[in-house]
């Protein structure tokens, strides 16, 4: 889990962590690895959106600016 985790590969972290739960669904670190490596990827995904949308709206506003001739 550590080295998925530290390589920013959270697909492989998360499935690591799951399988952890499936043998000790009771382990309260396991839980909270599993919550953190859910976290990162969600924030890894929300920056994604948010930087595509940025971009889309710069070359939006950049062609409204932009008159040729």
């Amino acid at each position: 889990y550590n080295t998925k985790f530290q390589a920013n590969d959270m697909a492989g972290a998360l499935a690591i962590a799951q399988r952890a739960r499936d043998l000790d669904p009771d382990n309260p670190v396991i839980t909270a690895a599993l919550t953190i490596a859910q976290n990162k990827r969600n924030l890894a995904e929300y920056n994604q959106v948010k930087n595509s949308r940025n971009e889309l709206h710069r070359v939006a506003l950049n062609d409204v600016d932009y008159q040729p001739g």
